[in-house]
């Protein structure tokens, strides 16, 4: 739906467990 939000409330795990998986790659490349 074109009209729906761009954070959707049930794509909160999602978004939250890519942002662990982000954060997790920095820690590496800046270990």
């Amino acid at each position: 739906d074109a009209h729906a939000p761009i954070f959707d409330v049930s794509d909160y795990k999602v978004i939250s467990d890519w942002e662990k998986i982000v954060d997790a790659l920095i820690a590496k490349l800046t270990k």
